[in-house]
């Protein structure tokens, strides 16, 4: 595929996009094959995140009998189709062996993802991520098997007899560099899921187990993304920004955990504004063939007009081209952003004319081209594989503009670094306050501002994530002064102290509970000697030496210390206010905690 979206900013409405558009008979550009895939952007390091789609089986013809007690009920037909649809059920091990070889044997990753709806995530670098070697991949493939082995067992599943069925895991990995699909050439780790369901194994001959089927298949895809320079990098990290997932959800959540935990990866869903919506669709709008149109269509949130809910807009294929081609200026490859927003608008001056209704003001949801579907929620429809790499190569754009992948080089390479504890060689050697100059320096040095607008952030979240659940919710609040209370030796005995939240009914109803936030940096010297927790445990005391006494006896409230590192790392005290708080935002949407 030729075309290729040259935009700084997918997400930016002033921002000027750029797309090379080509016509469908000279779409041949063939990628460097030696070229590695990486990611210019932003990493959050420290952060870890946490419609069920159906499996179309497809079996071969086998012996079965007709299956026992069924209802009186039921009629012929339906015996026979559920004959029909169990006749795979039973089998030799030679037929079990053949049929998971050729599942083994596929290929194309193409296939998997052309014609089938994806959910669209977006990931991070995958961390040591060994694709080279298939005794890695392999690996990889029996890690994920036992996982999913091991999560699944806590649930029992039932036949329709009342058995408990034992399910199977097979994780295959594989590797596709370059693949070429009618034109189209890509990288891709390509990540197939199968599974195998018995019914008591142990009452059960082997030869009667059912074979592996594939429930769940996941591509990680980078197309056009650019090179990383830093050798360290390229080393240590792969580039694949782009998760494309097409299976149960369950299941779906269970390998997005495996690959967070074990890859240090971030894989979140990838969700399109209606800008970028309707970036795709004009500019897919002129890949449609004259001599095989198909019907396009846009479709508008109106939930906020009266009466109705969502607005289709289907439009020809041929008219919608010609009125492209009207835009577009003929003799340049370039489509451009105001020729987006021309052809957009010139479509809603069409509509309005018609029904009088202003569709400038409605959200754009979803759009369907001849090239692909594509929803605002993260779901995606390939129809052509003649458009895969262009369509990839959209979404990785995308994806490294979303996260500031290309804006923030530097940064990103910074905080590589300091996840990892590698040295670093382009910062000074002298700081402005006359320090040394290093990492451990820069976290704690209060010359500028930064330590204490790190401090001020933090408070200034947990304030507003507390207002969520709480009521008079208070940052910096003023202590009572202190008289004649008796206080334990190290309080804080300041006329003007003062902590950093209080919020009323977090722990207790309508009781006061106050919060003081303290950030500290791990990896200093006085605490080389020290293990994390210990280091969590010095701080929170320190804070309860000085506040606990006083809030007790003269605030009649709670004191809960909440210490944070530069790592990223918090202590128990913390962890158990965020657990709190989680109840209580599960209790107040009506969700399960």
């Amino acid at each position: 595929m030729a075309e290729t979206l040259k935009t700084p900013s997918t997400s930016a409405v002033n921002s000027t996009r750029v797309g090379k558009f080509t016509r469908l008979s000279a779409r041949n550009r063939n990628l460097k094959s030696d070229r590695t895939p990486w990611l210019s952007r932003r990493h959050t390091p420290y952060v870890k995140t946490p419609k069920t789609g159906r499996t179309t089986r497809s079996h071969t013809n086998g012996d079965c009998g007709s299956r026992e007690n069924l209802r009186s009920k039921i009629t012929s037909a339906e015996i026979e189709r559920k004959t029909s649809n169990s006749k795979d059920y039973k089998r030799s091990t030679n037929e079990l062996t053949k049929n998971t070889r050729n599942i083994e044997q596929i290929q194309d990753p193409v296939r998997d993802i052309v014609g089938k709806t994806l959910r669209v995530y977006q990931a991070s670098p995958l961390h040591n991520f060994d694709r080279k070697i298939r005794r890695s991949l392999e690996t990889y493939g029996n890690q994920l098997s036992a996982f999913l082995q091991l999560e699944t067992e806590k649930q029992l599943l039932f036949d329709e007899n009342g058995n408990i069925r034992d399910r199977k895991f097979k994780v295959q990995f594989s590797v596709h560099n370059d693949i070429s699909a009618e034109g189209s050439k890509f990288s891709a780790v390509h990540v197939k899921i199968l599974v195998c369901s018995t019914v008591s194994p142990s009452s059960k001959p082997l030869e009667e187990m059912e074979p592996f089927i594939p429930i769940l298949s996941t591509m990680f895809c980078s197309v056009g993304s650019e090179e990383e320079e830093d050798a360290r990098l390229q080393e240590h990290f792969t580039c694949l920004p782009i998760c494309l997932i097409n299976g149960p959800v369950n299941f779906s959540k269970l390998l997005i955990s495996w690959f967070q935990s074990q890859l240090d990866c971030r894989i979140t869903p990838m969700t399109f504004s209606s800008v970028e919506l309707g970036w795709y669709f004009s500019l897919w709008a002129g890949m449609c063939s004259p001599e095989k149109s198909s019907t396009i269509e846009l479709c508008y949130d109106a939930s906020s007009v009266g009466g109705l809910t969502r607005i289709f807009y289907s439009i020809e294929g041929r008219d919608a081209k010609q009125l492209w081609d009207i835009v577009h200026v003929s003799n340049s490859c370039i489509f451009t952003e105001e020729e987006s927003v021309t052809f957009l608008g010139a479509l809603k001056k069409h509509f309005y004319y018609h029904f009088n209704i202003n569709l400038e003001g409605l959200p754009l949801t979803r759009v369907r081209t001849a090239v692909a579907f594509v929803a605002c929620e993260g779901k995606l429809k390939i129809v052509h594989p003649r458009f895969t790499d262009h369509i990839l190569e959209q979404l990785t754009r995308a994806a490294l503009t979303k996260e500031f992948y290309g804006r923030f080089k530097r940064e990103f390479r910074d905080a590589v670094k300091l996840r990892y504890d590698w040295p670093f060689d382009d910062i000074p050697s002298v700081c402005a306050c006359g320090e040394n100059f290093t990492v451990d320096h820069a976290m704690i040095c209060k010359r500028g501002g930064f330590v204490i607008q790190r401090h001020n952030e933090l408070r200034d979240l947990e304030a507003d994530l507390l207002s969520i659940v709480c009521t008079d919710v208070e940052v910096e609040p003023v202590l009572q002064d202190i008289t004649e209370e008796q206080l334990s030796r190290g309080s804080n005995r300041a006329q003007d102290a003062r902590l950093d939240v209080r919020a009323r009914g977090f722990w207790d109803p309508q009781s006061s509970a106050f919060f003081d936030v303290r950030v500290c940096h791990p990896n200093a010297e006085s605490y080389k000697d020290q293990e994390p927790q210990q280091i969590y445990r010095i701080h929170e005391n320190d804070k309860k030496r000085l506040y606990s006494r006083s809030l007790l006896d003269v605030e009649h409230g709670s004191f809960t210390p909440l210490v944070f590192t530069t790592t990223g790392g918090m202590g128990m005290e913390c962890m158990r206010y965020h657990s709190r708080f989680s109840e209580l935002i599960a209790a107040k949407k009506g969700e399960r905690y």
